[in-house]
């Protein structure tokens, strides 16, 4: 584990994110040393030492190790999203989308892991808050063979279901999320699952569950907004093909067509006829050739041979195209490469890749705002402090000399 004299305890908060992972973790890393502590305070006197109420056992050990398990991904997902997308990756829209699909899944793997065999769904059912609870006709069901084949014409998975239902593979091209610190063996996997206790496996059951409901609340309302789907469809490395290789079910599928004609919308209406005819001058004709072609040449080229097809709009062109792996992490420089190809729809691309997956870069202007904005600076309006803003961000980035 490496000398950790030099590490001290973290302390959760309510505004830091996942400041209770990194308060377990480095409690992981510094067990040794709490579990001697406090066996050094047993041996002096009675009014120092720490109350056995909160001493931890070997059980809450085993409670923090799968914690830290189960929030893993979600760390490194809000590590990757605080960035600021420089290049149009780690902290762009378009991440969020897939990042989603992959949390999901991990927790839908979790699902089946803490499951009590001796109890029934309605059992698990109490583990939830009333406005978790599945549908009636859910807790019906004894198995999920009695599920329907398809149950809603989205993307959605099916309705709610407690811990020990196992999911529909809705999303079978996502591998499970390793645990922290490489992959585990498999034994070890087991054996902790094993030795949580009932409450232990109850604590869980309710987390997950929790935290599912409240994921997939966000996930379905990503319907609302055209840049979410339309990010990833403007990624050159994935495009449609991502769509179509991840989701193949019926309604997954019935899904993508809804989306694909808002965003096609979406650009019919604010880019492309929006388009500035001024933008591509007109040249001047060329002169009349006095050549008069003769039978030969009508025979080769009639009139309608060199006849202009009906031009392709941008969007299917670019939609036709295969994914090109080259452009993966560096989706801004293939647009900026082919925008005379895509004059119009590059726009809208670019567009869409400006929008940031967080509000955390919001949140350090607000910071370096309030260090601008000092007691001796209280009549200082809001012109002011925008271009003072400005002129720091575009300074730091090297935007002029």
């Amino acid at each position: 584990m490496g000398d950790t004299k030099h590490l001290g305890l973290v302390k959760d908060n309510t505004t830091r994110w996942n400041s209770t992972y990194l308060m377990i973790t480095r409690a992981l890393k510094k067990r040794q040393e709490l579990d001697a502590f406090i066996q050094v305070l047993d041996v002096r006197q009675a009014e120092k030492r720490v109350p056995r109420e909160d001493r931890l056992s070997a059980e809450d050990w085993l409670i923090l190790t799968e914690t830290v398990y189960v929030l893993k991904p979600m760390y490194d997902h809000t590590m990757r999203f605080q960035s600021r997308a420089k290049e149009g990756h780690h902290g762009a829209v378009w991440e969020i989308l897939p990042s989603m699909e992959i949390i999901l899944h991990h927790l839908e793997t979790l699902k089946t892991r803490y499951v009590d065999q001796s109890c029934t769904q309605a059992d698990h059912c109490r583990d939830l808050a009333p406005q978790d609870l599945p549908h009636q006709e859910t807790l019906l069901r004894q198995s999920p063979a009695d599920e329907p084949a398809i149950a809603q014409n989205t993307r959605r998975a099916a309705d709610r279901r407690p811990v020990g239902y196992q999911p529909p593979s809705r999303r079978t091209s996502q591998s499970q999320n390793p645990p922290p610190d490489g992959p585990r063996p498999a034994t070890v996997r087991c054996r902790i699952d094993e030795d949580l206790s009932d409450a232990g496996r109850r604590h869980f059951r309710v987390g997950i569950n929790n935290a599912w409901v409240k994921l997939n609340k966000y996930y379905n309302r990503t319907d609302r907004s055209s840049a979410y789907f339309g990010s990833v469809r403007m990624h050159p490395a994935l495009n449609a093909a991502w769509f179509l290789e991840n989701w193949k079910e019926e309604d997954q599928r019935q899904w993508l067509e809804t989306a694909e004609e808002r965003l096609r919308l979406h650009y019919h209406t604010g880019y492309r006829d929006q388009e500035v005819d001024a933008q591509h001058p007109n040249l001047s004709p060329p002169p009349i050739s006095p050549y008069e072609p003769d039978g030969f040449d009508d025979f080769l080229t009639p009139a309608t041979f060199y006849a202009q097809t009906t031009a392709v709009d941008e969007y299917d062109r670019y939609k036709s195209l295969h994914p090109i792996k080259d452009a993966f992490r560096k989706p801004l420089e293939w647009w900026r490469d082919h925008l005379d190809e895509y004059p119009t729809l590059s726009r809208m691309a670019l567009d869409l890749f400006s929008v940031p997956a967080m509000s955390s870069e919001c949140e350090r202007v607000f910071s370096l705002a309030k260090l601008i904005l000092t007691t001796q600076r209280q009549h200082m309006n809001e012109v002011t402090l925008e271009a003072i803003l400005c002129l720091k961000l575009w300074w730091s980035e090297n935007a002029f000399s």
